[in-house]
């Protein structure tokens, strides 16, 4: 929540409550995205340094039914996309 100044009095100013509650959800959203970079930053890395340690460019994994493909360069980055490919099996072809 988004701490509030105190008002000196006779200077108070008007409030809006609806802009007030939008102001602090937006302010709460970007809290929360931030947070989530954060999160994404350490996977990240982390798979990088597995990448790394295995020796691999590109891996394939599979997630029920859905497959994606992970390609790893030296300059630390790394991706992750949806395969265009179905199946494991057509990733070798």
């Amino acid at each position: 929540m988004v701490k509030k100044q105190r008002e000196i009095p006779g200077t108070e100013r008007e409030v809006d409550q609806e802009l007030d509650s939008a102001a602090s959800d937006v302010y709460e959203l970007t809290a929360e995205r931030i947070a989530v970079h954060e999160r994404e930053k350490g996977a990240r890395t982390k798979l990088c340094d597995l990448m790394k340690k295995k020796g691999l460019d590109v891996y394939v994994y599979q997630d029920g039914e859905e497959r994606y493909d992970v390609r790893f360069s030296e300059t630390e980055k790394v991706s992750v996309k949806k395969s265009k490919n179905r199946k494991v099996d057509e990733a070798a072809e």
